[in-house]
């Protein structure tokens, strides 16, 4: 029995959407893939600068701070708190705020060992240097692990900071 094809290109119109469904399924799922979990964020400092910013936003509660000159102090700071804003940055503890700056993105090459680094920078509010000019902290975002962000002060002896968000 012989049949007659009706349409000569059914077959092609019938791959053509095969392999269009296959493409849009491989999109979506890449898309899907490059969701950042905002609370698990290892190597913080490696993101583009947009991404630390949006990452550390927020009202962060310091638990404990370690480090030091030989690296072995650990320090609980249960009464201290963080909140950075888009460009702002407000530090204080049970007794008032201690900070309320500008934040200043420093961009540092070749740091530690790390290509490119983003550094937030702030003025202390009634703390000169030996030059009358406020005094400046750096911090580096090092990462957010299950919410919970560390922050490293750049100093040969600093500290590193751990703030859990809330």
């Amino acid at each position: 029995m012989n049949k007659l094809i009706k349409n000569p290109f059914e077959r092609l119109q019938k791959g053509v959407v095969v392999i269009l469904c296959i493409v849009l399924a491989g999109n979506l799922s890449s898309c899907a893939k490059n969701d950042l979990d905002f609370n698990n964020i290892e190597n913080l400092y490696e993101q583009p600068l947009p991404v630390i910013q949006k990452a550390v936003q927020g009202k962060w509660k310091l638990q404990y701070y370690y480090g030091g000159f030989i690296g072995t102090t650990t320090i609980d700071a249960l009464d201290s708190y963080m909140q950075i804003d888009e460009n702002q940055i407000i530090i204080g503890d049970k007794n008032g705020i201690t900070t309320d700056s500008p934040i200043i993105w420093e961009e540092w090459e070749n740091f530690n060992g790390i290509e490119i680094a983003y550094l937030l920078s702030y003025n202390h509010q009634d703390e000169v240097n030996s030059l009358g000019r406020p005094y400046a902290d750096r911090f580096m975002m090092w990462e957010i692990k299950n919410g919970t962000l560390s922050v490293w002060d750049c100093l040969m002896d600093g500290f590193t900071y751990s703030y859990t968000k809330y």
